[in-house]
């Protein structure tokens, strides 16, 4: 890939083509939890963009820009009531559609006619898993990713995000790591003996990856992950029945949003599951608080220890800086996804350019019959029918 393309991949402020794809996209952006009705506003920063997010009386959310129309105050200093925004600075009111109920500023002569002319960004918002996704983009909206996990109970799917001070394709490329996750389940000696053999399947959305080690017996064991644009990854149960999806959404080109939701299809999620994860007691909206790019919980009094600790991981992406000059790096075999997805979205962005459709935007994506897998398979499987 050429210096141009990986310098345009972690650009993703409003008018730059990878920010415009992702705006395309229903992303995670805000735990359902945190909107109450009549609750104070939340503010949300999403590529490069400030907005409010809130719960208005009735329960429905509204997701605004940040902006009051009038003279861009804070909407989150406004008064939550009576199913709208209240702007405290000059009482402009605007409802949980977008709609601009009342101007005090105008003489009552005019107030009506004023505020239909009054122009609101207010955006599509669904709730899911625990979520309040949004759609940020222009035209037509896209299908709703109806992941597996999204029809869930309640207590069967829990959301948790990590504020990381890098950019968002180092968040994204942590997840399509699997010598990673090789080396915080085995000892260094015996992946070396013992490294996993990648391999990747393009699919109209993504690609679904596999890292396959081979056994003493000839078999291997397979772990397959799925990933789709632009940025959402399925990965195999981190423990017993608990499943992950990861999600990594731009704050800006140097913070990112990690979301991961664990979820458990065959009933409620214990806790003593996702305490095994080492996250459980901590802030649900930045469970990786204090964790930055120096900071790692293995290494002290463990110099050749491995770790599974999420909190872990979320160091390593940090320490690569805000923004990694992808052309500095020397990938090997181990990051054969890393690269399938560099080039996979590379191809999006001249795709955009040229008119042509986005992957994942075109034809219809069965999200709800994604999943990813690990297991034995016996010599001669093929991980790709393993994986349907």
């Amino acid at each position: 890939m050429i210096r141009e393309d990986l310098e345009m991949l972690t650009q993703t402020a409003a008018g730059t083509v990878m920010g415009e794809i992702m705006r395309q996209f229903w992303v995670p952006a805000v735990r359902a939890a945190r909107l109450e009705a009549d609750g104070a506003p939340v503010r949300v920063r999403l590529l490069g963009e400030n907005y409010v997010a809130f719960r208005a009386t009735d329960g429905r959310v509204g997701f605004f820009d940040e902006g009051c129309p009038h003279r861009c105050t804070s909407l989150a200093l406004a008064r939550n009531e009576d199913n709208a925004l209240t702007c405290i600075f000059h009482g402009w009111k605007i409802d949980v559609s977008g709609k601009v109920v009342d101007v005090p500023s105008e003489p009552p002569e005019r107030r009506n006619e004023f505020a239909v002319k009054v122009r609101v960004n207010h955006y599509p918002v669904r709730e899911a898993a625990g979520l309040v996704w949004v759609w940020l983009g222009r035209g037509e909206q896209a299908a709703f990713p109806d992941f597996a996990f999204t029809a869930l109970a309640h207590d069967q799917v829990r959301a948790m995000s990590a504020r990381l001070n890098c950019n968002w394709l180092q968040a994204l490329e942590l997840l399509l790591d699997p010598a990673r996750f090789e080396l915080s389940s085995r000892t260094l000696e015996s992946v070396s003996d013992n490294p996993p053999v990648i391999e990747v399947e393009r699919t109209d959305y993504g690609f679904r990856g596999a890292a396959l080690t081979e056994l003493p017996d000839g078999e291997h064991h397979a772990r397959i992950i799925q990933w789709l644009m632009p940025g959402f990854t399925l990965i195999p149960a981190v423990s017993g029945h608990l499943e992950l999806a990861a999600c990594a959404v731009p704050i800006d080109d140097t913070q990112c949003l990690l979301w991961l939701i664990f979820f458990s299809p065959k009933g409620p999620i214990a806790s003593d599951t996702l305490g095994a994860q080492g996250i459980l007691a901590r802030d649900p909206d930045n469970f990786a608080a204090g964790v930055g790019a120096s900071e790692s919980f293995w290494r002290e009094g463990q110099p050749h220890a491995s770790s599974r600790s999420l909190l872990d991981d979320v160091a390593f992406p940090q320490a690569q800086g805000p923004i990694q000059n992808l052309a500095d790096q020397r990938l090997c075999s181990s990051d054969q996804m890393v690269m399938e997805a560099r080039q996979f979205l590379s191809e999006a962005l001249r795709a955009y350019q040229e008119g042509r459709p986005v992957p994942g935007l075109g034809a219809p994506v069965q999200y709800a019959k994604l999943h990813a897998g690990a297991g034995v398979l016996e010599p001669g499987d093929d991980w790709r029918l393993f994986s349907r």
